[in-house]
């Protein structure tokens, strides 16, 4: 995120503030006395090393990464807020000196809950991530109880903060699957998602002006929304037991359905003026079963027609993308390789424009 706001032309890094307190926490402890300080939740770090024996993300999204040089040159003060049992101040002296910085922004990053004066010391506020769906997820962890309690969906919000936790006026929301087996590949994929977010909302602001950016946030938080769920925590030894009860029953039984079954997608075809309703019509076009097809897209060009599809390999574990030709029956022929690259292709989205057809393959 830092270097994708470093790269914007329209904005850029001015000031950095450091929490010495958290600097503080982070310094090395002997192991007998970190497992004294969290005695309490011991299964939940249980739990993650299971979750990391069996599964694996690259490039993984909590590597930590040196920024020093990323950020070098920039101005830099460290403060040390108060803190109450959950939430940080800032003193008058820190304060003004922020002020003094005119900034439009602050990223909250090292910080735990920002309440005070502070919250207004940036033109457009202090921004933060939570990593969840707001309306039906307070709390965290990040990523985690949507996966426990099988929610199907996974929420990610940038918020402009205020006094009252995680309810502060919403910048981006976004929504994808709550990957079942894993709480460690959903967070993974929920905070690689959430990375544009901040960059994008600098870019709108300088592309379409403060006021009109301002407006746009105002009339999109009129609605009123009411939280009636609990306010999520770490789950304490013995709640954190049943969730790795639970990971482990999952994962067996995706195992051995593994072992009986083999996941394979294929196309459809039927011709048929206008959308038909009716799958149990369509031909069947099944893939060898070494691999599948998937992300069928249909081009019409020079009174022939061409669907454009990923081909799935299982053996080299990544999808090209190919083509089929289609006869005036809807029969298919092929497929030809047109794309491979060292890593994964899919969804070949295929578009015209003035005359010339293109084609944009998602990458991962």
């Amino acid at each position: 995120m830092l270097e994708k706001v470093l790269n914007l032309q329209c904005a850029g890094v001015v000031l950095i503030v450091f929490n010495a307190d958290a600097a503080h926490e982070t310094r090395p402890r002997s192991r007998l006395k970190r497992i004294y300080e969290n005695r309490s939740t011991l299964f939940y770090s249980l739990y993650w090393i299971i979750e990391n024996r069996l599964f694996k993300c690259s490039p993984d999204a909590f590597e930590r990464k040196d920024a020093s040089a990323l950020l070098a040159g920039i101005p830099r003060m460290t403060v040390r807020p108060r803190r109450t049992e959950h939430s940080d101040y800032f003193s008058d002296a820190d304060l003004k000196a922020v002020r003094r910085a005119r900034l439009d922004v602050l990223i909250r990053l090292g910080f735990r809950i920002v309440r005070g004066d502070i919250l207004k010391a940036a033109k457009y506020g202090i921004w933060s991530y939570h990593h969840g769906d707001n309306d039906v997820n307070r709390g965290g962890p990040p990523g985690f109880w949507e996966v426990i309690e099988n929610n199907g969906v996974t929420g990610c919000v940038l918020q402009v903060l205020n006094e009252e936790m995680d309810n502060g006026i919403v910048l981006v929301k976004s929504y994808g699957p709550a990957l079942p087996l894993s709480v460690k590949r959903n967070r993974h994929y929920l905070f690689w998602k959430s990375v544009s977010f901040v960059p994008r909302q600098l870019a709108e602001i300088a592309r379409n002006g403060g006021s009109r950016f301002i407006r746009k946030v105002r009339n999109q938080s009129q609605r009123l929304a009411f939280y009636s769920h609990r306010l999520y925590k770490k789950p304490g030894n013995v709640e954190s037991l049943r969730c790795i009860l639970l990971t482990l029953k999952r994962y067996i039984a995706y195992r051995a359905f593994r072992l009986v079954f083999k996941e394979q997608w294929l196309l459809l075809s039927r011709q048929a003026d206008g959308l038909s309703t009716a799958p149990w019509k369509f031909q069947k076009i099944v893939p060898p079963k070494d691999r599948f097809w998937a992300d069928p897209q249909v081009l019409c060009r020079n009174g022939r027609r061409y669907v454009f599809a990923e081909e799935f390999v299982y053996k080299r574990d990544k999808g090209h993308l190919c083509v089929f030709n289609a006869d005036d029956r809807g029969r298919l022929s092929g497929p030809e390789i047109i794309l491979e690259k060292p890593y994964h292709l899919s969804y070949p989205f295929v578009f015209e424009h003035e005359g010339e057809a293109y084609l944009v393959p998602e990458s991962a």
